[in-house]
């Protein structure tokens, strides 16, 4: 196997000279581009090859077919699933439906699983595929809940459907006082629809036929990892992020979402708080926030999202709390040296996400305060769907040419940011900008 690994390094390295012989300092784009795919794939077998040191022998049972057996790597440290049984099953899926390997396909089967190609369903007008098995599934899904913040901390439905409108209730109605015999006054209450609209998000990860075939638990598990990652990191993208364009699949996310309602969509303004939105005193930089910035967002956050609140930002945003934490004073020597149990600030968890701003420009909400459950709901459609190609070109490398596949792994979601309040009253999330310079 290490031998196999060394031997595609060599050709790697190779191929890369030939880029640079070819084209000097100066690259082209699609040389670049090639070059720096060759690269990844390099650093991935040597993530690989780490991996599988020490390899346990090969199996001695051949397969249904007196084909390919696999090498099962010494205690490989899983990543994804929660077993090495559902990693072995994925490997033979993906191998068997997806891949084509007709060996791999008949252990699949002795071993129970299913293979379903992702027929249309009732309500769905995507097709194409396989469905990941729901043993398997449900591990890749539990990672991209772990990984991902926003559908941890948004409210998800589960469609069967590829459409939903949710009613939402936006005005209730009053009680009177009323005097014998008089007439009670009516009240009507009003609502409107929350709309879910599935979107279809894929992330490709290029594999080799070899080092599939050869490598199943650890290849496989790997791949597992980064297709929910990219899942995870494009939801929180989306939910947070989002400005509606293609970018982010139409959806508009929460930062944007308080922009629009408190400021009709404009960062700018010297305005210091406008309902949802609390501005800096003065300054854009982190070094700017004070407490009384903060104080106020606790005092625009409304009495019915204060049980489920709590802060949402950056990693090095939290650094700088910590800052004001510790210029606050009454810090023991060991407090300082053990450092904080827990992410906590003036009452609320703090939450860190890597999509929320790590560095600081004017005009941006760079910290959220309240419940993400009542701003927001999130619609997925709780199955994974896997494709391949082995003709296509990706970063300029031909797959068919290197002997490579490109595993698609499709996941379609929706997010809808319904509850931000307006221009003059505060919704249930309160956002942080920056000054306007």
């Amino acid at each position: 196997m290490s031998t196999k690994i060394q031997s595609r390094l060599l050709q790697i390295e190779s191929q890369q000279n030939a880029i640079l012989s070819r084209s000097g300092e100066n690259l082209t784009d699609a040389d670049q581009a090639a070059y720096n795919a060759l690269d990844n794939e390099a650093r991935n077998l040597r993530d690989i090859q780490r991996e599988l040191t020490p390899v346990m022998p090969r199996q001695t049972t051949p397969d249904a077919l007196g084909g390919t057996v696999y090498a099962t790597p010494k205690k490989h440290k899983l990543q994804c699933f929660s077993d090495e049984k559902k990693a072995r099953q994925f490997g033979l899926f993906v191998l068997g439906s997806v891949l084509g390997n007709q060996a791999a396909k008949l252990l699949a089967e002795k071993e129970g699983l299913k293979i379903n190609a992702a027929g249309m369903r009732e309500g769905d007008n995507i097709k194409g595929g396989y469905f990941v098995p729901e043993e398997m599934s449900s591990d890749m899904i539990r990672l991209v809940e772990d990984r991902g913040v926003f559908r941890r901390e948004s409210r998800v439905v589960t469609l069967k459907h590829e459409t939903l409108n949710i009613p939402r209730r936006t005005n209730g109605t009053t009680a009177y006082f009323i005097g014998e015999a008089d007439q009670i006054t009516s009240s009507d209450m009003s609502i409107d629809l929350v709309k879910l609209v599935l979107k279809k998000a894929g992330v490709i990860v290029p594999v080799s036929y070899e080092l599939a075939s050869d490598a199943i638990l650890p290849v496989f598990d790997a791949i597992a990892k980064e297709i929910a990652y990219a899942i995870a990191d494009k939801e929180d993208e989306c939910g947070f992020n989002g400005d509606g364009t293609s970018t982010y699949g139409g959806m508009t996310g929460i930062r944007q979402a308080l922009v629009d309602s408190a400021l009709g969509g404009v960062e700018g303004g010297a305005a210091p708080a406008t309902a949802g939105l609390v501005r800096y005193d003065t300054g854009h930089a982190f070094t700017n926030i004070g407490l009384g910035d903060l104080n106020n967002m606790i005092g625009r956050l409304p009495t019915y999202a204060e049980a489920g609140a709590k802060w949402y930002g950056s990693k090095i945003l939290w650094s700088y709390l910590l800052d004001l934490m510790a210029d606050a004073g009454k810090n023991a020597i060991f407090d300082i040296q053990r450092g904080p149990t827990g992410r906590g600030f003036m009452g609320y968890e703090y939450v860190v996400t890597d999509v929320m701003p790590k560095d600081t420009a004017a005009s941006r909400v760079v910290l959220l305060l309240g419940d993400l459950k009542l701003a927001s709901t999130m619609a997925v459609d709780g199955a994974l769907r896997l494709e391949q190609s082995n003709s296509a070109t990706i970063g300029g490398v031909n797959l068919f040419e290197t002997d490579q596949a490109a595993i698609r792994g499709i996941s379609r979601f929706d997010i809808n940011i319904h509850d931000t309040g307006s221009t003059t009253t505060a919704g249930p999330v309160i956002g942080l900008i920056a000054h306007t310079a």
